[in-house]
């Protein structure tokens, strides 16, 4: 009987491995992780012998807290996800023989011999103390229980950017007329790859980096606040089962654009809404040991929140976000200011999630007053659906490129536009190779929705506790103690045929944690 489920357990994970890779892409704009609270395997390590398999026959009041500390590995998945490598090569327009996967370091405010290697090792560390409450009204109040917790959470994402500057990197100035309307050369506007994109350059005609910074970020914060209102079907000894209708507050964050690798407190501010429902069987029994098997399944719908949302351009490729564009007025002639790309391709969007799919199965163990469980968790996320509230203004906006800004010999601001030019491609001698016949203006339309969608994912979760909790026998005590220490490990989606790798866009977390708690 248990080789069978095993067997079928192995099969539903291969079907959804499987709708991963159909669905998945190599690199996005955005990442988030599961929900602070949002987990089953979380909810039945605390509650699985005082809430589901005890029968009450009053109310009762169920207390319990859970500190831990969740960090990030397989960080080099994480920088594939979001540049496409572990490793950028930075490298200024006017440099011979450059690779051609070099960032052009022009659009970065860069001398156009500016040379650099930029080693990216992104992290995710995340607190959370959580505090869970249950009111179960027992056999007097037809088996009805109320659940709810408020998780406090600190976490800090880091893109850990160290840069080589090359030996042979020049600071030397942009022509005249390159960069700006000055007449004259003038120095470039960031010292270091660094430097510009965390938004911190020299005063000038180019606008510094608003939206899409890479920097160290945090934030700290309650993600969503659930509420579970549960029925118990059967409680006995030997098998029980519940029902549960779950929703949540959306008290976290919402993605605003302003950072590529943004921390995330909650769902997104998407609030979710959810049945579920929660069933056990008792495996073995002999005395003073007991083992029971519980299996939880849920399925969620993530309501639309409105979120920032940074956005490449369909033709000219991954990264184009961070290509310049040149601003023009009313009458369709350019000013003369230069903005990133980002700036404006960071657009208001309503985000939301069709399905979510929350499972677990725990083996618990108990002698006497003590325990210790081991488990799986399986999380799936539909992909993003995103669709844009906001728009590019009409006829502003057209990208750069290696293009001039102020044509010295007519004295007169350059429009000259180059629309098929990507973050790679350009230099300033041959600029007429890549510019437009007539200035072409940037439209929404030409935005990528995929490029900051994330796809359908699957997360594995394997877990696993020991501790302490008061014998049903000692209820002649007002206040019955519990408390554990445990650890688990949270995987990205395989393909449980191959043993490779085919959602990197999820996050593989580890955790410890001490819970405690308290029946009254």
């Amino acid at each position: 009987m248990l080789r069978k489920h095993a067997v079928c357990l192995i099969s539903i994970l291969n079907i959804f491995s499987t709708f991963a890779q159909q669905d998945s892409v190599k690199n996005i704009s955005f990442l988030s992780t599961v929900p602070q609270y949002l987990t089953s395997g979380k909810n039945i390590k605390i509650w699985h012998e005082h809430l589901y398999k005890n029968k009450y026959k009053k109310i009762t009041c169920h207390v319990a807290w859970t500190t831990a500390y969740k960090q990030s590995f397989k960080n080099a998945q994480l920088a594939e996800t979001l540049f496409g490598t572990t490793m950028l090569s930075i490298a200024g327009s006017d440099i011979q023989g450059r690779t051609d996967t070099s960032l052009i370091a022009d659009y970065f405010g860069l001398s156009p011999l500016y040379q650099s290697t930029v080693f990216i090792r992104p992290s995710i560390k995340t607190g959370v103390i959580t505090g869970d409450f249950i009111l179960s009204l027992g056999q007097m109040g037809n088996n009805i229980y109320v659940k709810t917790a408020l998780p406090l959470c600190i976490s800090k994402w880091s893109l850990d950017l160290e840069e080589i500057i090359n030996p042979e990197s020049q600071t030397s100035s942009f022509p005249a007329g390159y960069m700006s309307t000055s007449t004259t050369n003038i120095k470039p506007f960031a010292t270091s790859f660094k430097q510009a994109v965390k938004g911190k350059i020299n005063p000038g005609n180019l606008q510094p980096l608003i939206k899409g910074k890479m920097k160290r970020n945090h934030k700290i914060g309650v993600a969503d606040i659930p509420l579970t209102i549960g029925w118990h079907a059967k409680q006995s000894n030997e098998w029980g089962l519940s029902f549960e209708a779950v929703g949540s507050i959306p008290t976290g964050n919402s993605p605003k654009g302003n950072y590529l690798f943004e921390p995330i407190i909650g769902n997104r501010k998407e609030p979710l809404i959810g049945l579920g429902l929660v069933g056990y069987i008792q495996l073995w029994q002999d005395f003073a040991q007991q083992m029971y098997v519980y299996l939880t399944g849920y399925l969620f719908h993530s309501c639309k929140s409105t979120q920032y949302r940074s956005f490449d351009l369909k033709k000219n490729g991954f990264l184009s976000r961070y290509l310049l564009v040149k601003e023009f007025d009313a009458q369709e002639n350019a000013t003369g200011t230069i903005i990133p790309l980002v700036n404006i391709s960071t657009l208001a969007c309503k985000v939301n999630q069709s399905i979510l799919f929350d499972g677990t199965a725990l083996f618990a163990y108990s002698y006497n007053n003590f325990y210790t469980d081991l488990g799986y968790n399986g999380f799936i996320k539909s992909k993003d659906n995103i669709k844009l509230i906001e728009a590019i203004p009409l006829k502003k906006y057209g990208i750069k490129g290696t293009q001039y800004v102020f044509n010295t010999t007519t004295q007169t601001i350059d429009s000259s536009t180059a629309s098929s030019i990507s973050i790679t491609q350009g230099s300033i001698a041959d600029q007429q190779s890549f510019a437009d016949p007539s200035t072409t203006f940037i439209t929404t339309e030409d935005l990528s929705i995929n490029s900051a969608q994330m796809p359908l994912s699957i997360i594995h979760t394997f877990f696993a506790s020991i501790g302490y909790r008061a014998q049903e026998e000692t209820k002649s005590k007002k206040w019955l103690p519990f408390f554990g220490v445990g650890a688990e490990v949270s995987l990205e989606g395989l393909d449980l045929e191959h043993f490779s790798n085919i959602t990197k866009h999820s996050i593989s977390q580890w955790s410890l944690y001490l819970k405690g708690g308290f029946t009254y």
